[in-house]
């Protein structure tokens, strides 16, 4: 099963003596739990990815010397190219970090920085890696996929299950909003979701909710809030209609986990 990239890339790059990067930063894989599991992206053809595919590792060893080998000091193009691989280091089954590799482009990408990727870097682990098994469920609300999640964690074959957002949430709403001032809105994403977020919690302060946006230009764009029943019921600021933008719940949840072969 091919995946698609995310446009957000997340990963912690640890900067260390003569300005080189160790992408695995300072985890302690002697704790154990930890597993790198990397998933194939629809990404161009390459003989190394098309032969290794999914792969996933456990060990503690082989985990310290990926630690030690993935360490760089040379810049990359950044977004030169898709990507073969997101690779994520898990704990007990929840994502910590994602970084994204392109083998033909020798690209590996973190967070905003981007380093020259030497494919020996992959094909020396490729004998030392084992194929992960992949379950697909779906459910019909929130509650039975977090009922579900919670179960699954507890396994101690489990490599990863991801923690979107219908694990905090039960649904969202959307509205149009007039932003006075668009270079802060669209400009400065993370500026505008600071300010939205401190005049809700005046006026609401024991929300919690996430905000994305939707579209726009200008004075105008469309947010999606993300939260449960109460807020979506509560909130009437900028205009809001809540007959016309209703909270909807969600519905036909759709979750992938990642176990040990066994």
């Amino acid at each position: 099963m091919m995946r698609s990239l995310s446009l957000s890339i997340l990963c912690l790059a640890t900067q260390i003596a003569t300005s080189q990067t160790a992408v695995f930063g300072d985890y302690n894989f002697e704790e154990g739990g930890y597993a790198l599991v990397a998933l194939r992206l629809q990404a161009e053809e390459n003989s190394l990815a098309d032969s290794m595919d999914y792969w996933y590792v456990d060990d503690v060893a082989v985990l310290n010397e990926l630690k030690e080998e993935w360490v760089f000091d040379t810049p990359g193009k950044m977004y030169a190219c898709g990507y073969h691989y997101e690779i994520v280091l898990t704990k007990d089954g929840i994502p910590l970090k994602y970084f994204h590799l392109n083998i033909n482009c020798n690209e590996i990408v973190c967070d905003r920085d981007y380093f020259y990727f030497d494919a020996e870097k992959l094909r020396k682990f490729k004998t030392k890696v084992n194929k992960p098994k992949s379950v697909e469920k779906n459910f019909e609300t929130p509650q039975e996929a977090r009922t579900y999640r919670n179960t699954i964690l507890k396994n101690p074959n489990i490599l990863m299950v991801e923690a979107p957002l219908w694990a905090r949430f039960d649904g969202s709403f959307e509205f149009n909003y007039y932003c006075k001032n668009p270079d802060v809105c669209l400009g400065n994403w993370k500026a505008f979701d600071e300010l939205f977020r401190e005049e809700l919690l005046n006026y609401y302060p024991d929300e919690d909710f996430e905000l994305e946006l939707k579209g726009g230009s200008g004075h105008n764009i469309h947010l999606e809030v993300i939260c449960n029943k109460n807020l979506g019921q509560l909130y009437k600021l900028h205009g809001r209609d809540v007959s016309k933008n209703p909270w909807i719940p969600y519905r036909d949840i759709y979750m992938t986990s990642w176990w040990k072969a066994k």
